[in-house]
């Protein structure tokens, strides 16, 4: 089953696709009817109606009073709002993440979960939902200053401008060391290719567990891209045509 996002850009778009979704949905959707709630956007399989909905919701001065006077709801004030805010609903309209973010993207999936990145005063984290418990497990509390697939169940962060890896569950593998650049950092084949942020370092890569095992020069990819290498190592490199008997008409002639 694969997730995919939609963002509401306003509360036009956001009641085009709930009324829509209504249409299809097996019990009632009254709940998004509800005048304190604004859909940021949803995120939703292609098959069934395990939606989750990005949602704000405002809170009263009556229920501010009510709450505890810890964590996000310190600094609110008696009228203020957390519709600034985005948690998870699921469709029965049941909060499964509280709103305390400040943004929620789809990040990663797999066959049993979807991952999401989670955003709060410019750090980032990672949740996880489960569709068959329907939680949503706290992976890594935002923490980084940003956070990206790397490939192969594997999430790359980043730290003071630095790179490291970590596993799904939130296990710090591999320590925040390596230079953040595009052709780094991205697992295929069991290793990635990094640089330690360093004046002298070398390109080299790595396994999931941080061993090196092998030096960039050590693998020339050059044969098998852009327009070759221009060497030839059998004597003068042979026209086109002698592989076709000289006949331009027969180019496209596999026979």
């Amino acid at each position: 089953m694969e997730y995919k996002e939609i963002v509401f850009n306003n509360r036009f778009e956001a009641s085009g696709f709930i009324q829509k979704l209504k249409e299809r949905a097996y019990s009632p959707l009254d709940w998004v009817n509800s005048e304190t709630i604004q859909f940021y956007g949803c995120i939703f399989p292609n098959v069934t109606l395990d939606c989750l909905f990005v949602y704000g919701e405002t809170i009263t001065p009556a229920q501010i009073e009510k709450l505890p006077k810890i964590g996000v709801f310190a600094n609110f004030s008696a009228y203020g709002s957390s519709k600034k805010y985005k948690g998870l609903r699921n469709i029965k309209g049941e909060t499964i993440l509280n709103t305390i973010y400040d943004e929620l993207t789809l990040f990663y999936q797999t066959n049993n979960a979807i991952f999401i990145k989670t955003q709060k005063d410019g750090l980032f984290g990672l949740v996880c939902y489960v569709p068959l418990s329907n939680k949503v497990n706290i992976i890594i509390q935002p923490k980084y200053d940003d956070i990206f697939d790397a490939g192969e169940f594997t999430f790359g962060f980043i730290t003071n401008g630095k790179v490291g890896f970590a596993s799904l569950s939130g296990q710090e593998i591999i320590e925040a060391k390596y230079k953040e650049e595009d052709k780094y950092n991205h697992f295929f084949d069991g290793k990635a290719l990094v640089c330690k942020d360093s004046k002298f370092a070398v390109s080299c890569y790595i396994n999931h567990y941080g061993e090196v095992v092998g030096l960039e020069e050590d693998y020339d990819n050059s044969l098998f891209s852009g327009n070759g290498t221009g060497y030839y190592p059998y004597g003068e490199l042979p026209d086109s045509l002698d592989a076709y008997e000289g006949d331009e008409s027969n180019l496209w002639n596999t026979d």
